[in-house]
């Protein structure tokens, strides 16, 4: 059975047309008994119609309703499960099949949410000049550093001893 719900909305319409059927020869029977005797031919034939009709109506209501049975081992093949069975595990599966389609579009929404992000982050990161190591280093400058210290050192040793100075020769 490929689709369990095409299937019984088929077997519902034609329940429904058996139904109409039925209740329309009952209707003839009950005119037709009105003036014939039960064991008139056209009712006899009426009466014959009706019963398949219900042998029929029953059929249908098995296959749409009726429990798996065990089955003994035997060369046929085992009957088709009841339209109610099928149509249960039907939309079972196909209540995990959309979940599946769901999950499918978020997750591939996902993977171009995450490639554009790594693509940004691709040319934010991208280097307009590669880097090199220093040859020589620039700074800190210590002897430099050190020769301005001490020179900034003597001046201000020489200007407070020439102060000093200048101050003892004027007392």
């Amino acid at each position: 059975m490929i689709d369990p719900g095409k299937a019984a909305d088929a077997t519902t319409t034609l329940t429904t047309k058996l139904r109409d059927s039925l209740i329309k020869a009952n209707a003839e029977l009950a005119t037709l008994k009105a003036y014939m005797h039960d064991d008139a031919p056209p009712v006899r034939v009426l009466k014959a119609r009706i019963r398949s009709l219900e042998t029929q109506q029953r059929g249908l209501e098995h296959e749409m309703t009726a429990p798996l049975a065990p089955q003994a081992a035997s060369q046929f093949p085992a009957p088709a499960p009841a339209l109610s069975q099928a149509l249960g595990s039907y939309e079972a599966l196909d209540a995990e099949r959309k979940f599946a389609e769901t999950n499918y579009q978020h997750t591939l929404e996902a993977l171009d949410r995450a490639r554009d992000n790594a693509d940004r982050q691709h040319i934010y990161i991208e280097s307009f000049v590669p880097p090199s190591l220093p040859e020589t280093a620039l700074y800190p400058r210590r002897w430099r550093s050190l020769g301005t210290v001490a020179l900034i050192a003597f001046a201000i040793w020489a200007i407070g001893s020439l102060a000093v100075q200048s101050i003892r020769e004027h007392l």
